[in-house]
C-alpha cells in the first residue's frame, strides 16, 4: 500500500452556482467547508476479514456531487496535489484582494461640493463650485431668489399675498 497523500477540501459554500455542501463524513473523515485543506492518505484499508479492501480515496472524492442523485449538479470536493493545492489558494487570494480594491477613484468631496447640512438650509448657503465663499472661507449666502419658500413667496409670509383691489370697486 503507498502512502502517497492527497490534498481534499470541500469547495466553498455558493449556493447561486449549487455549492451547497457544507460538511460531509465519509470513511472516517469528516470534512467541513471553511476549514482549509485536509491532507489524507490516497488510499485506505476498509472492511474486516475476506470482506478487507484497497480503497483509493481520491476517485471516490472527485466522484462526489452536491446531489447525488443528478450527475449534473457541481462536484463536492476539490482533490488535489499540495503543489495545486497552493496554486489555488494563492489564485483564490488575489481574487479576494481584487475585489476588495474600490473600483472606482476616490472623490474628494471637502472642497463644499458635498450633501447640505441641515445648518446650510437653514442659514440659506449655497455649496458647490459655483459658491462664492467670504475671506474665513465661509460660503456666501444664497442670493435673495433663492431664499422663498414653496409657491414664490418670502419668508416669514404665511397666506397667499395680499392682492390689490380691483379698480371701481
Amino acid at each position: 500500500m503507498s502512502t502517497e497523500s492527497i490534498w481534499v477540501r470541500v469547495k466553498p459554500y455558493n449556493p447561486k452556482r449549487g455549492y451547497r455542501t457544507k460538511t460531509y463524513s465519509v470513511f472516517g473523515y469528516r470534512f467541513q467547508e471553511g476549514k482549509g485543506w485536509y491532507k489524507i492518505n490516497k488510499t485506505v484499508i476498509w472492511g474486516e476479514g475476506a470482506n478487507r479492501k484497497t480503497i483509493d480515496i481520491a476517485a471516490y472524492l472527485r466522484g462526489i456531487h452536491n446531489n447525488a442523485e443528478d450527475e449534473q449538479t457541481p462536484l463536492v470536493f476539490d482533490v488535489c496535489t499540495e503543489a495545486e493545492a497552493t496554486a489555488i489558494t494563492a489564485s483564490e487570494k488575489k481574487k479576494a484582494e481584487k475585489a476588495a480594491e474600490p473600483s472606482d477613484p476616490i472623490v474628494d468631496l471637502t472642497d463644499g461640493g458635498g450633501d447640505l447640512s441641515s445648518r446650510d438650509v437653514r442659514e440659506g448657503t449655497r455649496r458647490g463650485p459655483d459658491a462664492a465663499a467670504d475671506e474665513d472661507g465661509d460660503l456666501a449666502p444664497a442670493p435673495a431668489a433663492a431664499q422663498t419658500r414653496g409657491r414664490g413667496r418670502p419668508p416669514g409670509s404665511k397666506n397667499k399675498p395680499k392682492t390689490a383691489p380691483a379698480a371701481g370697486a
